[in-house]
């Protein structure tokens, strides 16, 4: 008979196992933020990285084109300067209306097959046509032709697909890495030919300079007829009865051209000369600077000290960001594709707002400026749920956000830049001295 003699194998008791676990509890709250850590700077990377090739996109863009780009070409269809690049004679020559930078480098970040359907469907006779555009039937000559300018379009049967591809294609380039977000929408609103768009949104701006107000060259009624292009500059103060004074504690003048950054509007509001319809703002016929595209002669601030680009996510409900095609809060794609550094709420119906009254725009909750003489929204931390943070730079990094220069360098710049400082970054020419943070 055999007999065991070992001893028995003892467990482990309750008290060790919970030791065991709380010792593997604090390593793991000891590695987590270690590791998010590696993470936000991998992504901080990976962000900055697409800034930089699209800085290089938009050089690519200046070598063929001879300038860069305007923010986005916002003429109004009865508006009959016709853009740049032109298809036959008024109204098919309004190529590229409401087009932003972002759809124009397309060709020059591998993406020429969105950029090759865009310039298809923009042809006059592409099928089928958009006859069921109401610019179509009130505004083309004799109703005799047809406008193809429409980049919200859809085609007017059915399924009702979109009839340019790239405003529903996600852009991985354009969208920050730190947003876990997927940046498209199913259903942006109904299309005018039938059915609904799908939009994709970007997560960075062009930089328009400082404020909304840089690029209005205004011709009030009794000034000049409608259709003239005088530029003039009026202080707020003069023409409106309201002092706006922007972050350096002077009044913010209409058409100030040195306030203007290196990419801004085609024309900065809807140019009317029917007088029917788009009541631009101000309440007096307004015709905007015309912009070509800026030339990289005429930023004499270097464009190593001008900002081009910069972080801006989308609001939570996706309402401005849409990458294709702009239009932001006036026409210009103001707060969607480009932003000033030093920004207004041009939209809003507060009181403080000398544009309130003439705003074709629904109130979005937001006060023209955060406080008064605050001389608009600042660059800061921002939130998604927080719509009044689309005015203003920000990002889903820790403590600041990138931006893109002039020279395709690409800085992080944290939350502690001052207002004035993001002002002299922000103009081509301004002439300011400052001190790169």
């Amino acid at each position: 008979m055999f007999r065991f003699t070992g001893r028995k194998r003892r467990g482990f008791t309750l008290v060790e196992l919970l030791v065991v676990i709380a010792i593997i509890g604090i390593l793991i709250a000891l590695l987590l933020p270690a590791v998010q850590k590696v993470r936000d700077s991998a992504n901080r990377t990976a962000c900055a990285n697409n800034l930089h090739q699209m800085a290089i996109a938009l050089h690519a863009y200046h070598d063929i084109n001879g300038s860069f780009p305007s923010s986005c070409y916002n003429w109004d269809p009865r508006d009959r300067r016709g853009p740049g690049p032109t298809q036959g004679t008024w109204p098919n020559n309004l190529k590229y209306w409401g087009i932003d930078w972002l759809a124009l480098i397309l060709p020059y970040i591998e993406r020429a097959d969105l950029a090759s359907n865009t310039e298809q469907m923009e042809v006059v006779g592409s099928s089928p046509a958009p006859f069921c555009h109401n610019y179509s039937a009130a505004y083309t000559p004799n109703n005799t032709a047809v406008d193809y300018y429409d980049p919200w379009d859809m085609q007017p049967v059915a399924p009702f697909t979109i009839r340019y591809q790239a405003l529903a294609t996600e852009i991985k380039l354009y969208s920050c890495p730190s947003d876990g977000r997927a940046l498209t929408l199913d259903n942006c609103g109904p299309a005018v030919c039938g059915g609904n768009l799908r939009c994709a949104l970007t997560d960075y701006v062009g930089c328009s300079g400082n404020d909304i107000f840089a690029n209005f060259a205004t011709t009030f009624a009794g000034s000049a007829g409608a259709g003239g292009t005088t530029i003039t500059t009026h202080d707020m103060v003069g023409p409106f009865g309201t002092s706006v004074l922007g972050p350096d504690g002077q009044p913010i003048k209409l058409g100030d051209t040195t306030h203007l950054g290196i990419l801004y509007a085609s024309v900065q509001t809807q140019a009317d000369p029917s007088g029917a319809a788009f009541p631009p703002m101000g309440g007096a016929y307004t015709s905007g600077t015309i912009n070509h595209g800026v030339r990289i002669a005429q930023v004499t601030d270097g464009t190593a000290n001008t900002i081009l680009l910069g972080e801006h996510p989308p609001d939570g409900n996706f309402t401005y960001g849409w990458w294709f095609a702009a239009s932001g809060q006036d026409g210009s794609g103001n707060i969607e594709v480009t932003l000033g550094t030093n920004e207004f709420a041009a939209n809003s119906t507060d009181a403080a707002n000398p544009f309130a009254s003439a705003s074709a725009y629904p109130a979005n909750g937001c006060p023209f400026e955060p406080k008064a003489g605050g001389g608009g929204y600042h660059f800061g931390p921002g939130d998604v749920n927080n719509f009044c943070s689309i005015y203003h730079y920000w990002s889903f990094h820790p403590g600041g956000a990138n931006f893109a220069f002039g020279d395709a360098s690409v800085r992080f710049m944290n939350y502690g830049v001052t207002p004035l400082v993001m002002m002299a970054l922000g103009t081509k020419a301004g002439g300011e001295t400052v001190n790169l943070p």
